[in-house]
């Protein structure tokens, strides 16, 4: 939303003078005319909303004001609502206008209540209904004295009501705030002006002092977007922040400020999410707001085309959360806010709404925020593993606490909690952390009690793994032309140890074993005999290793990115035979593969994981969740020393544990958008189940597959374009929710949307299952064959031609209907 000056036409807010308010009545014909004419002008930055309409309500019956009795409030109930639309730019003032022009016997406090408008005007009360509405403020009508004039102008400030219901349609109330001995009550004049004949100069209004455009901006961009310190608005910024996901998902969106000349200070707050239509909410406490702050970058990350970097160097990138709620804004700096939702199980799906206000500038600015709850849950079981190794608690956090004290295990819990918030569903062991005493003539001892606690705490917070590290080390012998693997003979006997708890504990598959990170192709006998000697201690604990080839006897398969797209036939046989794959990025790949260097941008991190669907790859892996270089982890140096930009890190250390970043959110982003298609495929799947031998077709994941290569199509290929993979996203939603609905109906085409159909002839065939007893048409002719089961198939030939590539389906049953559509991809 950018702040603009609107002029609301509608006349010259002001008090009448001591003539009663008889400027107009007693003037001539000539100054009559340049009050008219005056009065469509903003005076001093100052414009005027009239109400839309006004109504009282008398012993709960409506009336329009179109009487000389003007606007009453009386003692028996008689009350009045008056509708505004708000204006959308900020307000450093507004206020609430009303002119009394009568007398009344007592003091009279009014409470002025508001709400959106959307109530029923057939049915409403105020005391049924109106006395739960917010209260907006209250004021004090006192025209006791018997001498006139009578006519008074009171005033209510609304300025941070006013900001934050920017560009709705919102209702006031005015209702007797208490018991008055008098039977007559204030007289309001109302908008056709019955009290004076001059509704322009005395009726009621709202008068606004619009934010100095100039002085501040708040407009909402994507998720996907880093935002420069250089950038503005441009011209075609939605007026809202809008907002999509599932329950069980941890929504992101982002808002950016910018202020002219600066700002010492800038906090921002948000309200509730309310539904639109039903009585539910998703709560402030669910909702985070976090400034981001920028890494001072002198270089680029080596081997990263200019096309596909965010910006080139010297510059800054926003990166690092910041810890406090307020921030300091360069002048004439963009200083972006990110906005996460942790949507709640549970809650009904539909529209919410709230307002994110940023103060500390001239006057408060507000945006509208809209979260759309799609109609489905993500799964409270990860499907996807995902893990970036730690050092806990690391540099500087170690320096917080005592190690092994109550803080230690509590920083601890924090920090698991932290990684489950955002997905990540293992974490790092060391062998070392299980204490061994004595030698080889006395004999050994182990304290595996601290390990103990650590998995324990670990499990409790939502962790599924521990990747315990290592038992192997390279060796090369003299005389001999090639490293071999040689075992560490403590940490074989510390694996026994562990391999007892985690008998004891059931928690044999919940710790993976490593050898050697990287074991090259000169190792692949020796590591085969360490691994094959670790399964004889530790039998069912599986073995994990980021590798570059495939013959190792290893359970999990972790290549590279780019080790896996050259060889990818050898591994997918691995994954057939019933390996596990998932894959890893470090300081490579470079080039255009995706990765997650603080120079590409946020879509480069986030289409891996379409990668992990798009493959069926298992998990991925990263080395670097905290592995800090220096003095400073705010700085180039500090997350990349040695490196491509921020491979070393992608969370940051804070006062009381792990703070986020960006890059962070946006991995946890892809992991949700992997959910989606996960999701969809479930579904496919139970109603594959659900229509038996009629569904014999159904593959469940050609449908997402056809969707996840729409923004990726290999470990190489893959869209640039942020809205391409947001609209995708939307269109997995809607096909998921879909699948509930009535009447029913799903449809694969063969060939499917995502492959190249060349040139004649083009022969398609369509089939599908919708609800039994359904009729079904394809491109508007009906389809003879409907079985009894709910199941069509339908050939089309020669009529998908280039200018007419698509296929509608439609469906109806019992008067409803519902189409899909299916796009060919057409080449000559």
């Amino acid at each position: 939303m950018i702040l603009d000056k609107r002029a609301y036409l509608g006349g010259i807010p002001q008090t009448p003078n001591s003539s009663g308010g008889h400027i107009v009545a007693n003037c001539t014909h000539g100054f009559c005319a340049l009050i008219i004419a005056l009065l469509g002008l903003p005076i001093f930055g100052q414009v005027r909303i009239d109400p839309n309409g006004d109504c009282t309500l008398r012993e709960e019956i409506n009336y329009n004001a179109d009487g000389e009795f003007g606007l009453a409030v009386k003692h028996h109930g008689t009350v009045v609502y008056m509708e505004f639309t708000l204006g959308t730019a900020p307000a450093s003032q507004a206020k609430l206008v009303l002119h009394q022009r009568d007398r009344i016997n007592k003091p009279w406090p009014i409470m002025v209540r508001g709400q959106e408008f959307r109530f029923d005007e057939t049915k409403f009360t105020a005391w049924e209904t109106g006395l739960n509405w917010p209260v907006v403020g209250t004021f004090v009508v006192d025209r006791t004295q018997h001498t006139p004039p009578w006519q008074v102008a009171y005033e209510l400030d609304l300025t941070d009501w006013y900001n934050a219901n920017l560009g709705k349609t919102m209702t006031l109330l005015l209702v007797r705030a208490q018991e008055v001995e008098d039977i007559w009550g204030p007289h309001f004049e109302d908008r056709e002006g019955t009290k004076t004949g001059n509704a322009a100069m005395y009726g009621p209004r709202i008068e606004v002092v619009p934010v100095d455009a100039d002085a501040v901006q708040l407009w909402p961009s994507s998720p996907l977007a880093k935002v420069l310190r250089s950038d503005t608005p441009g011209e075609s910024v939605p007026p809202t922040l809008a907002m999509e996901g599932a329950r069980g998902e941890v929504v992101s969106g982002q808002a950016v400020a910018r202020y002219e000349p600066g700002l010492a200070g800038a906090t921002a707050q948000i309200t509730e999410l309310k539904h639109r239509n039903q009585d539910a909410i998703i709560p402030a406490e669910s909702i985070r707001l976090q400034w981001v702050r920028y890494i001072d970058i002198t270089n680029n990350s080596h081997g990263i085309p200019r096309d596909e970097l965010v910006a080139e160097a010297p510059t800054a990138i926003p990166d690092p959360y910041w810890e406090e709620r307020t921030i300091p804004v360069p002048a004439g700096q963009a200083q972006p806010l990110w906005i996460e939702v942790h949507v709640p199980y549970g809650i009904p799906a539909g529209e919410y709404e709230t307002s994110l206000t940023v103060s500390g500038g001239p006057a408060p600015v507000t945006l509208p925020v809209t979260l759309h709850v799609w109609d489905f849950d993500l799964p409270r079981d990860r499907p996807l593993s995902v893990t970036n190794w730690w050092n806990f608690p690391g540099r500087f956090l170690r320096d917080q606490v005592q190690e092994f004290s109550d803080e230690y295990w509590a920083l601890l819990a924090r920090s698991c909690r932290f990684l489950v918030e955002h997905r990540q569903t293992d974490i790092f062991g060391w062998m070392g952390m299980i204490e061994e005493s004595g030698d080889e003539e006395t004999g050994y001892t182990h304290d595996i009690s601290k390990f103990e606690r650590y998995a324990e705490i670990a499990f409790e917070a939502g962790i599924k793994r521990i990747q315990m590290h290592s038992l192997a080390a390279s060796e090369k012998k003299p005389g001999d032309n090639h490293r071999s693997l040689i075992p560490f003979p403590q940490n074989f006997r510390r694996l026994a140890v562990l391999a007892d708890m985690a008998r004891r504990r059931g928690w044999t598959d919940r710790f993976l074993l490593s050898i050697i990170d990287e074991p090259t192709v000169e190792f692949e006998t020796s590591y085969n005999d360490v691994a094959r000697k670790a399964r004889e201690i530790a039998p069912g604990m599986r073995i994990i290793e980021a590798c570059e080839t495939e013959h190792y006897d290893m359970d999990i398969f972790v290549p590279k990115l780019s080790a896996i797209h050259v060889r990818y036939p050898a591994f997918d046989e691995l994954r057939r035979q019933g390996a596990e794959l998932w894959f890893y990025t470090c300081c490579h790949p470079v080039g255009r593969y995706p990765n997650r260097f603080l120079d590409q941008t946020l879509l480069h991190v986030r289409v891996m994981h379409w990668i992990n669907y798009l493959y069926q790859l298992d998990g991925y892996l990263h080395w670097g969740l905290n592995q800090y270089w220096g003095d400073d982890p705010y700085t180039e140096e500090g997350i990349s020393h040695g490196y491509p930009l921020g491979d070393r890190a992608v969370a940051y250390p804070g006062k009381q544990g792990f703070l986020g970043s960006i890059r962070f959110s946006a991995h946890r982003d892809g992991i949700q958008d992997f959910e989606y298609l996960y999701v969809l495929e479930e579904r496919l799947r139970e109603i594959k189940e659900r229509f038996g031998a009629a569904a014999y077709w159904l593959n469940p994941r050609d449908r997402p597959l056809e969707l996840c290569r729409r923004v990726v199509w290999s470990f190489y290929d893959y869209t640039r374009d942020p809205n391409k993979m947001i609209e995708t996203r939307r269109v997995i939603a809607e096909e998921i929710e879909a699948l509930t609905q009535e009447p029913f109906i799903f449809v694969q085409t063969s060939p499917s949307e995502e492959v190249f159909f060349p040139a004649g002839p083009r022969f398609v065939y369509v089939r599908g299952l919708v609800s039994p007893g359904s009729t079904v048409k394809i491109n508007d002719k009906p389809v003879e064959d409907v079985r009894a089961n709910g199941f069509f198939q339908h050939p089309l030939f020669g009529n998908v031609t280039e200018d007419r590539p698509g296929i509608n389906v439609t469906v109806e049953k019992d008067g409803a209907t519902r189409t899909v559509r299916r796009v060919l991809k057409l080449s000559e």
